[in-house]
């Protein structure tokens, strides 16, 4: 259910931003041309990438190790 919640809540980031001006999405390549999109993909792939590893080295603390792998109220 927390992973629903996640992505329910990137969704609806997505939808919200651009509408208000703080996100800027673009329907044709043309506008700012391949250097910048493909400028774009790279630097999505890497914040992509940092997140991940990030979160992953975060959930090896051990306080967030044991909430992130209790099972039904027992501490692993």
């Amino acid at each position: 259910m927390a992973t629903v919640l996640v992505f329910a809540a990137n969704g609806f980031l997505i939808w919200l931003l651009p509408r208000d001006g703080h996100l800027m999405l673009y329907d044709e390549v043309g506008s700012h041309g391949w250097v910048w999109w493909g400028a774009s993909l790279v630097l999505i792939l890497v914040a992509h990438d940092a997140h991940f590893y990030w979160t992953h080295r975060a959930l090896h603390l051990p306080r967030l190790f044991r909430a992130a792998h209790a099972r039904q109220g027992r501490r692993v």
